[in-house]
């Protein structure tokens, strides 16, 4: 077991001021209680690798963005995370939240699911993929 404040402690940091980092160390631990697996360790950072499957990093994006684990983003969600990664006001995020739902949401319920991240343009997802790059 890997303690999560160890790795908070040497990656304070890491992706925009830290929040990702705990999102990630929130997916990895699950039912950890404060401590993570070492297999779910080792394979914290692997979407960010450039040689990482496209389908991997948009799904791993997606456990990042669902806030409250329910398995569908919503817009609460969405605007949650988008606050704490960029340095915007609150009427531009509502912006993105929007435009991401008007073009993601195909059918209207007001929710994304891991299928919406899949089937999302690449100009659209380059804005809500902070921690990866889309260049491969």
């Amino acid at each position: 077991w890997v303690e999560r404040k160890d790795v908070e402690e040497v990656m304070p940091h890491v992706l925009k001021g830290g929040y990702i980092l705990g999102r990630m160390l929130d997916v990895a631990e699950k039912k950890g209680k404060g401590k993570i697996d070492f297999p779910a360790f080792l394979t914290l950072f692997a979407p960010f690798e450039l040689s990482c499957p496209q389908e991997t990093q948009r799904a791993y994006l997606f456990t990042l963005y669902d806030v409250d684990d329910d398995g569908r983003v919503s817009p609460q969600d969405l605007y949650h995370t988008i606050s704490h990664i960029f340095d915007a006001p609150p009427h531009q995020i509502h912006q993105i939240v929007n435009t991401t739902f008007a073009e993601l949401d195909t059918d209207r319920d007001g929710y994304l699911l891991p299928s919406d991240f899949q089937a999302a343009n690449e100009a659209l997802l380059s804005i809500m993929h902070c921690p990866f790059s889309t260049a491969q």
